[in-house]
């Protein structure tokens, strides 16, 4: 005998509210919009199937730097998008989201404090009748959905969906997932009747766009918990060392709320206060706090300001590079002798500015036999020779010309790349046997960094020939952001002059007169100055030293333009990377989430207004083109 349900209205709790729907408004008529996508279209969005996202994009969403747009997939909606318009709901990120039989869902209570401030609107649509709801504080009752009501969680509560469907044709239960803003009442629908007609032009509502940070009274409410079980559990003397940089933090962020508000412009600001929340106080109060308490989950909220909604991809980057960097060996480069620097015979160099794709191209030419390289980008092995680091020169930028090549760091820096090569195979040259050793060797290198470095590596490298990889603006700018807010690429430190804790990127020169810009603007500047480098370097050189090459032909033509590579540089075509081009580029390592050519439209309120800083250099392309 089945677990006896009863109807939600018997044991609603302040979690949940519910309201039937108007009869104009049942979802029965949906069906045939449901209907079209197949189950290969459920299993590319695991999660749902986006219909309204940031910037209308179907890929990972950054809670702070777009405007809400419907997607394509709504657009494929008509029946569903008129719904949405006549139901006058305000949006926010929605999808479909389906369960096939016996599968649960559970959605567990906010972990961050973007989720927090979210509640989830539930609009069951097919088979409501059999999906029942657990809620986590009430696990011995089970409750059964009307198809025709919406259902309304806060983000406090934790809770499950079980279908208990059978196996039977395509039976499985589906609905509507909205993201609504915390203070969103429940609709107020006109009683009047009307015609539902689809329309694939209907007008939905999405909740403006904001720059969404905790306001003063918001992490009021945090720290309150918080406060309280410190006092309660941390021992006293510990406590009194605690309590003054928990009243600092708070001060500090009312001064900057009061000054930025919820304005870009304080971005950095902001990030400045939660490294100093995360490194001075969740450090020493995660010790006393209990594991469940009210005051830990303070504790992950406030440390989530500014953090992507959805982590996969960082997760999955982090995984992968840490991975990558357990292979590395760390070659005494001292013990290099004169004698076994080999010939550097034409040595191709990536130039571009960073998050170009230039881990994606040098992945791709690593895998042709003749090249060698380090494996890695050359920070350490260029900055970690003091005359090489920007604090010989008052951090004035990642700049180095020709005439910083001594003779003694020329030899220095070519020991230092020897210890550290190793051919396609991983094999490390200088553990090869000396007769076995190539020389000359084909040495293949990409470090962002080096668009400032170009007349300095030529000295070192007299053979060198240039690689110079340009991507668009706007969606390089895009990715650089991206980067910046993951806190993947960071630098410097504390630099001086300088009034944020982190740089991430290469130093361009002036920087420092940046520090008022928002941070779309200090990537523009970024990329403007690596690519105002790479052009007045490069023409310098002779025109058969340098090579151009567009992101978007790497990408959409792999096997022209790689062709094209191997004549410039003179490489052995290789049947096996031929036939594996005509399969597309793989994704490189170093992607932070998944490539569209339109993606970085879901950040493009940021990015139009800083494009005009580019123009230049675009022209300067196009001639060059």
């Amino acid at each position: 005998m089945g677990r006896e349900t009863r109807p939600l209205r018997d044991m609603l709790t302040a979690s949940i509210q519910t309201c039937k729907l108007p009869k104009d408004l049942y979802p029965d008529r949906l069906n045939q919009d449901i209907e079209q996508f197949s189950s290969v279209d459920w299993e590319q969005f695991p999660q749902g199937l986006p219909l309204v996202a940031l910037g209308g994009h179907l890929t990972f969403d950054f809670p702070l730097s777009s405007t809400l747009k419907p997607t394509p997939l709504l657009a494929q909606c008509s029946r569903v998008q008129t719904w949405l318009s006549q139901s006058q709901i305000i949006l926010g990120r929605t999808r479909l989201v389906q369960i096939q039989p016996h599968e649960s869902l559970t959605f567990t209570e906010a972990q961050t404090y973007y989720q927090s401030v979210q509640r989830s609107l539930w609009i069951p649509l097919v088979n409501a009748q059999q999906c029942r709801l657990k809620l986590k504080d009430q696990k011995d009752q089970v409750v059964t959905l009307d198809q025709n009501r919406l259902y309304l969680f806060n983000p406090e509560e934790s809770y499950t969906f079980t279908y208990e469907g059978t196996y039977e044709g395509n039976d499985r239960f589906v609905a509507l997932w909205i993201e609504t803003p915390q203070d969103l009442d429940l609709p107020k629908w006109v009683t009047d009747p009307y015609q539902f007609t689809p329309n694939p032009t209907a007008t939905v509502l999405t909740v403006p766009y904001c720059f969404r940070v905790m306001n003063p009274l918001e992490l009021e409410d945090l720290l309150l918990p918080l406060k309280t079980e410190l006092e309660a559990k941390t021992p006293a003397l510990e406590y009194q060392k605690l309590r003054p940089q928990i009243d600092r933090f708070a001060q500090e962020w009312v001064k900057t709320f009061h000054q930025f508000g919820y304005s870009l412009r304080g971005e950095l600001k902001y990030q400045d206060l939660i490294l100093f929340f995360k490194e001075k106080i969740i450090s020493q109060a995660t010790l006393y706090l209990p594991i469940n308490g009210l005051g830990k989950r303070s504790l992950k909220l406030i440390a989530s300001v500014l953090m992507p909604t959805e982590q996969t991809g960082l997760r999955q980057f982090s995984r992968r590079v840490m991975d990558k960097r357990k292979k590395d060996q760390i070659l005494d480069w001292q013990r290099v002798s004169d004698r076994e620097i080999p010939h550097f015979e034409k040595p191709i160099f990536i130039v571009s500015a960073p998050r170009a794709g230039s881990t994606l191209l040098f992945e791709t030419l690593s895998r042709f036999q003749e090249f060698w390289s380090i494996g890695k980008e050359s920070h350490d092995l260029i900055e970690g020779m003091p005359a090489l680091h920007p604090a010989s020169h008052n951090y004035e930028s990642n700049r180095l010309d020709e005439t910083i090549a001594t003779p003694e760091i020329i030899q220095t820096l070519q020991k230092r790349f020897v210890a550290q090569l190793r051919n396609h195979d991983h094999v490390f040259y200088l553990n090869l046997e000396a007769d076995q050793r190539p020389n000359p060797i084909r040495l293949l290198e990409k470090t962002p960094k080096n668009a400032l470095r170009i007349p300095f590596l030529k000295a070192v490298f007299p053979e060198a020939h240039f690689i110079y990889l340009y991507r668009k603006p706007a969606p390089n700018i895009s990715s650089i952001l991206e980067g910046w807010r993951l806190r993947r690429f960071v630098s410097y430190r504390n630099l001086p002059h300088w009034p944020y804790q982190e740089w991430s990127f290469l130093l361009i020169p002036q920087w420092q007169q940046l520090s008022h810009c928002s941070l779309a603007e200090i990537v523009a500047h970024q990329w403007t100055a690596a690519n105002a480098a790479i052009l007045q370097d490069l023409q310098a050189l002779p025109r058969n030293h340098w090579q151009f090459i567009g992101y978007d032909d790497l990408v959409n033509t792999p096997q022209i333009t790689i062709r094209q590579i191997i004549k410039f540089a003179g490489l052995i075509p290789d049947e096996t990377i031929e036939r594996s081009l005509a399969m597309g580029l793989p994704t490189s390592c170093m992607t932070l989430s998944a490539s569209s050519p339109d993606k970085w439209r879901k950040q493009e309120d940021e990015i139009n207004p800083v494009l005009s800083l580019t123009h230049p250099i675009c022209s300067l392309v196009e001639e060059l083109k």
